[in-house]
Protein backbone atom coordinates (compact mmCIF):
# COMPACT_ATOMS: atom_id res chain seq x y z
CA UNK A 1 0.00 0.00 0.00
CA UNK A 2 1.33 3.67 -0.58
CA UNK A 3 2.02 6.32 1.52
CA UNK A 4 -0.80 8.00 3.25
CA UNK A 5 -1.61 11.42 1.92
CA UNK A 6 -2.13 14.66 3.72
CA UNK A 7 -5.30 16.19 3.70
CA UNK A 8 -5.68 19.89 5.50
CA UNK A 9 -8.94 21.21 6.03
CA UNK A 10 -8.61 25.31 7.32
CA UNK A 11 -12.34 25.96 9.02
CA UNK A 12 -11.82 29.57 8.40
CA UNK A 13 -11.06 29.53 4.78
CA UNK A 14 -11.84 26.04 3.22
CA UNK A 15 -15.46 25.63 4.71
CA UNK A 16 -18.25 27.56 2.87
CA UNK A 17 -19.29 31.13 4.58
CA UNK A 18 -22.53 30.00 5.09
CA UNK A 19 -21.78 27.42 7.64
CA UNK A 20 -21.35 28.47 11.28
CA UNK A 21 -20.89 32.19 11.84
CA UNK A 22 -18.05 34.56 12.05
CA UNK A 23 -17.42 37.48 13.99
CA UNK A 24 -16.51 40.75 13.16
CA UNK A 25 -13.98 42.78 14.33
CA UNK A 26 -10.16 43.40 14.89
CA UNK A 27 -9.37 39.52 15.30
CA UNK A 28 -12.54 37.91 13.04
CA UNK A 29 -13.45 33.92 14.84
CA UNK A 30 -15.59 31.54 12.83
CA UNK A 31 -17.55 29.27 15.57
CA UNK A 32 -19.72 26.08 14.42
CA UNK A 33 -22.62 24.80 15.83
CA UNK A 34 -23.64 20.35 15.49
CA UNK A 35 -25.44 21.15 12.80
CA UNK A 36 -22.56 21.99 11.13
CA UNK A 37 -20.85 19.31 11.49
CA UNK A 38 -21.95 17.09 8.41
CA UNK A 39 -21.36 19.80 6.40
CA UNK A 40 -17.64 20.21 7.40
CA UNK A 41 -17.17 16.45 7.11
CA UNK A 42 -18.75 16.88 3.62
CA UNK A 43 -16.31 19.55 2.53
CA UNK A 44 -13.58 17.53 3.56
CA UNK A 45 -14.98 14.50 1.91
CA UNK A 46 -14.76 16.68 -1.18
CA UNK A 47 -11.35 17.84 -0.73
CA UNK A 48 -10.07 14.27 0.00
CA UNK A 49 -12.35 13.16 -3.59
CA UNK A 50 -10.40 15.75 -5.74
CA UNK A 51 -6.90 14.46 -4.55
CA UNK A 52 -7.03 11.25 -6.44
CA UNK A 53 -8.87 9.32 -9.44
CA UNK A 54 -12.04 7.01 -8.04
CA UNK A 55 -10.07 3.50 -8.54
CA UNK A 56 -7.11 4.67 -6.36
CA UNK A 57 -7.01 3.06 -3.21
CA UNK A 58 -5.64 5.64 -1.59
CA UNK A 59 -5.47 6.30 2.68
CA UNK A 60 -5.58 9.93 3.91
CA UNK A 61 -3.97 11.79 7.27
CA UNK A 62 -6.47 14.52 7.81
CA UNK A 63 -5.11 17.62 9.64
CA UNK A 64 -7.96 20.40 10.75
CA UNK A 65 -7.02 24.07 11.86
CA UNK A 66 -9.25 25.96 13.59
CA UNK A 67 -11.44 26.95 16.72
CA UNK A 68 -13.59 24.27 17.41
CA UNK A 69 -15.24 23.35 20.82
CA UNK A 70 -14.10 20.29 22.40
CA UNK A 71 -17.69 18.78 22.10
CA UNK A 72 -17.59 18.74 18.00
CA UNK A 73 -14.10 17.86 17.51
CA UNK A 74 -15.14 14.64 19.76
CA UNK A 75 -18.57 14.41 17.38
CA UNK A 76 -15.99 15.08 14.25
CA UNK A 77 -13.60 12.44 15.40
CA UNK A 78 -16.21 9.80 15.84
CA UNK A 79 -17.16 10.13 12.21
CA UNK A 80 -14.03 9.97 10.98
CA UNK A 81 -13.01 7.13 13.10
CA UNK A 82 -15.31 5.07 10.48
CA UNK A 83 -14.09 6.05 7.00
CA UNK A 84 -11.91 3.72 5.77
CA UNK A 85 -9.61 6.22 3.92
CA UNK A 86 -8.72 8.10 6.99
CA UNK A 87 -5.65 6.49 8.46
CA UNK A 88 -5.34 9.26 11.31
CA UNK A 89 -6.85 13.19 12.39
CA UNK A 90 -4.94 15.60 13.50
CA UNK A 91 -5.76 18.79 15.08
CA UNK A 92 -4.97 22.18 15.66
CA UNK A 93 -5.72 25.84 16.68
CA UNK A 94 -3.95 29.24 16.23
CA UNK A 95 -1.27 29.20 18.83
CA UNK A 96 -0.98 25.92 19.47
CA UNK A 97 0.96 22.74 18.55
CA UNK A 98 -0.75 19.86 16.41
CA UNK A 99 -2.75 17.57 18.63
CA UNK A 100 -2.80 13.91 16.91
CA UNK A 101 -6.59 12.90 18.24
CA UNK A 102 -6.39 9.30 16.43
CA UNK A 103 -4.42 7.27 14.57
CA UNK A 104 -5.25 3.98 13.00
CA UNK A 105 -3.07 1.07 12.76
CA UNK A 106 -2.19 -0.41 9.06
CA UNK A 107 -1.47 -4.02 8.18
Amino acid sequence: MSEPKKVSLDLRYDVPQDIGFQTDGKTKKRFFESKDIPLILECLSEKMKAMHEPEEDIIFKVFIFGIMPGSLLAIMTYNLSFWDDVESLTYTYPGSMPEVIFSKIRD
